[in-house]
């Protein structure tokens, strides 16, 4: 069972003080980097959601001085994903970012 998260609920957040959340390439096929500078901020973890709202990836920071993740995402169709960046022990949700899957 999916998870739902409503896109205009998701994409109106706003970008806490302190947090820079990139994505590059933009566009991108398939492999995509997140990084992120959020000193102060551990337990992070990126939602990836489509753009019917469904989360169809999670990804985790192996610790807090990681500060680069990538997703593969050859198993998803080309599209418009919106990625929520999370504080996932309180859910506070600390930047959101709109990626490209082109193929």
């Amino acid at each position: 069972r999916s998870t739902l998260f409503p896109y205009t609920t998701l994409f109106r957040s706003h970008v806490v003080d302190g947090i820079e959340f990139h994505a590059y390439p933009n566009p991108f096929n398939p492999i995509i980097n997140f990084e992120i500078i959020a000193e102060g901020y551990d337990n992070l973890q990126i939602e990836i959601y489509n753009i019917k709202g469904q989360m169809v990836k999670t990804l985790s920071f192996e610790s807090a001085q990681d500060d680069r993740i990538v997703w593969n995402a050859e198993d998803q169709p080309s599209s418009v994903y919106l990625c929520k960046l999370i504080n996932f022990e309180t859910k506070v949700q600390l930047a959101v970012q709109k990626i490209t899957l082109l193929k």
